[in-house]
C-alpha cells in the first residue's frame, strides 16, 4: 500500500540491497540502532533554525546535503584543511568519508540529507 509521510517526522532506511524502511523520528542515535541491520543510508528532511552544536563526521561513507529553502555556511574539514561554501535552495553537498563538517545557518530554512551513519562521530564546535 503507498502511503505519504513527512520526512521531517519519519526517516527513510535505504539498503544495500534495495530495501526502504520508514523509521520513527528519533533522536540521530537511536534511529540507527533501529535500522535494519543492512541499512546503507538514512534519509531526512532536518529544520536548519540555528547553528549545529558540534562537528560531525561519518567514517564509512559520503553523505548528500540538499539544501531546500534558506542559507547556510558549511565548513568541511579534510586532510587538515577547512573549507567553507555558501549555499542556498538547491545547493547539493556531497560530504567526503572521514570529513568534518558543521553549518552556520545565516537565513533559517530547510536540508535534505541522505547520510551513511554508521560509526558517526562528534566533536565540540
Amino acid at each position: 500500500m503507498i502511503e505519504a509521510f513527512d520526512l521531517e517526522q519519519a526517516f527513510l532506511s535505504l539498503s544495500s540491497g534495495g530495501r526502504v524502511d520508514v523509521l520513527p523520528g528519533e533522536h540521530f542515535g537511536v534511529r540507527l540502532s533501529k535500522a535494519p541491520a543492512d541499512m546503507a543510508y538514512l534519509v531526512g528532511v532536518y529544520p536548519l533554525t540555528a547553528d549545529w552544536p558540534h562537528w560531525e563526521m561519518h567514517p564509512n561513507g559520503s553523505e548528500v546535503l540538499v539544501f531546500l529553502a534558506g542559507r547556510v555556511e558549511m565548513t568541511v574539514e579534510e586532510d587538515g584543511r577547512r573549507r567553507t561554501v555558501e549555499v542556498g535552495p538547491g545547493s547539493t553537498v556531497v560530504i567526503p568519508p572521514g570529513a568534518w563538517h558543521i553549518a552556520r545557518v545565516l537565513e533559517p530554512g530547510r536540508m535534505l540529507g541522505v547520510t551513511f551513519g554508521e560509526g558517526t562521530q562528534h566533536r565540540p564546535r
